[in-house]
């Protein structure tokens, strides 16, 4: 089970908050039932799994993860690269 370490939740939130503004930065309503490998070393590193959004501007679903009609949204990778680099980079 993936448990995410309320420390690095505030991390997360605050760097996202800065880095994408309030209005883009949301919490699941509810968990994620999904297998996660991610699990395994949130065991051992305070860890917080996060999302990126997939869906594109005008639509309000995409097919789940793999489907054969999944097909990944390229416009959230600059967004998941920015939160990777402020995150690594941020005053501890």
């Amino acid at each position: 089970m993936t448990r995410n370490d309320p420390g690095a939740v505030d991390v997360f939130y605050d760097v996202a908050r800065q880095t994408l503004g309030d209005e883009r930065v949301l919490t699941l309503p509810q968990p994620v039932m999904g297998g996660e490998d991610f699990a395994f070393y949130c065991q051992k590193v305070p860890s917080c799994f996060f999302v990126l959004g997939l869906i594109p501007p005008g639509k309000k679903s995409v097919p789940d993860l793999h489907q054969p009609t999944f097909n990944f949204n390229d416009d959230a990778i600059a967004t998941g690269v920015e939160m990777f680099c402020r995150l690594a980079l941020r005053e501890p």
